[in-house]
């Protein structure tokens, strides 16, 4: 490997992991707020109870919908970490993990921990997130490589197991094969690409 590649290569994970602090420093900031107005929330003065919302140029929100919100960043936060490991284990192997075993595959290969496979928005699981088989390196940007699915373990398949109710309903993140993750709403989810 050539020393402009090496430097190519140091740049690209500079700025991924720039992208993952800024990532991780809006979440951390959405976590705050949401406990500053679980605390505002439920002080009284006097005897009256006092409701807190925010309110910005787009409305006003609700305590619950700003902990929907965040646990929405939370859980795209976790797919560009788990696209990270298959990222890593891709330019080593030549091919995405094995869809049967690919939940620790990436637990034994890359610096991921159980926590990672689970969204905050969902219910119950170890895992909220499936793997698309028909992805590989070389598929689309615009294909699904990793979305998320009804809890279970080393899930793989396609739109059957997308789970929207995560989020009330109003969609689903996806990881797509390009490397972004996006919050695709529900009305939109049969455009996406499987294959």
């Amino acid at each position: 490997m050539s020393e402009t590649d090496n430097d190519s290569q140091e740049a690209q994970a500079r700025q991924k992991n720039h992208c993952i602090t800024i990532l991780a420093i809006t979440t951390l900031l959405l976590v705050i707020l949401v406990c500053a107005l679980s605390y505002l929330a439920y002080t009284n003065y006097g005897n009256r109870e006092v409701t807190v919302g925010i309110e910005s140029p787009f409305g006003s929100f609700s305590q619950a919908r700003v902990n929907e919100i965040a646990n929405r960043v939370l859980c795209g936060v976790n797919l560009a970490a788990l696209r990270d490991a298959i990222q890593d284990y891709s330019n080593d192997y030549g091919k995405y993990p094995i869809a049967n075993t690919w939940c620790e595959l990436l637990i034994e290969y890359a610096d991921v921990t159980k926590t990672t496979f689970v969204c905050k928005s969902a219910r119950k699981g170890r895992c909220h997130y499936a793997i698309n088989p028909n992805a590989a390196p070389n598929s689309p940007g615009d294909m699904v490589l990793l979305f998320e699915g009804n809890p279970g373990w080393n899930q793989f398949g396609g739109a059957e197991l997308l789970a929207p109710e995560n989020h009330n309903g109003e969609g689903c993140n996806i990881l797509f094969n390009d490397g972004h993750v996006e919050f695709v709403k529900t009305e939109d989810l049969g455009k996406l690409k499987w294959k």
